[in-house]
């Protein structure tokens, strides 16, 4: 990650800029039990590599000389993501292994999508400070090389209450 801030009075407005990348394996063994068992194996790869941009911003409200009230958020729009997928199956004896199908690779996009973090925090001096936070995401919008997933939108609730350490004098 890589991130760039500006500040004016009490508003923070901050981009970061996020490689994405790695491999999702799924992998499936189907067995039959029979005189001549075999297992059918099939292993489907997707490999990301990208750039997500999240924007976001903070407001400190002072509430007197030793509380203040920090607002923030920060979102990203949906984001394609620059993927290449592969497929093989293959059946499995204890004697041979024969491919039964190999997808040369295919390349396209995986939609993650929009996704946006609200929070709220209140601090006294340097000794207390109560915080929470709200995440959505609106995951019933991911896809893979066009293949929606299924997945439901994702929510996360956040929140803290605690003591900090004293400052050293």
């Amino acid at each position: 990650h890589t991130g760039l801030a500006w500040k004016i009075k009490n508003l923070s407005i901050g981009a970061n800029l996020g490689v994405v990348f790695g491999k999702i394996e799924k992998r499936q063994t189907l067995s039959i039990p029979m005189d001549n068992a075999y297992m059918i194996k099939s292993s489907d790869n997707n490999r990301i590599h990208d750039i997500v941009v999240t924007m976001g911003a903070q407001y400190d409200i002072p509430l007197n000389a030793t509380q203040k009230l920090t607002l923030g958020g920060s979102f990203n729009l949906d984001s394609k993501l620059f993927g290449r997928r592969t497929y093989m199956a293959y059946k499995e004896s204890s004697s041979s292994s024969t491919i039964i199908e190999n997808d040369d690779i295919q390349q396209g996009f995986i939609l993650y999508p929009f996704k946006v973090t609200a929070g709220a925090a209140w601090s006294k001096g340097t000794k207390w400070l109560v915080a929470g936070d709200y995440t959505f995401q609106k995951m019933s919008k991911y896809k893979e090389f066009g293949e929606n997933k299924n997945l439901k939108d994702y929510q996360k609730n956040y929140h803290s209450i605690g003591v900090l350490p004293l400052e050293v004098r």
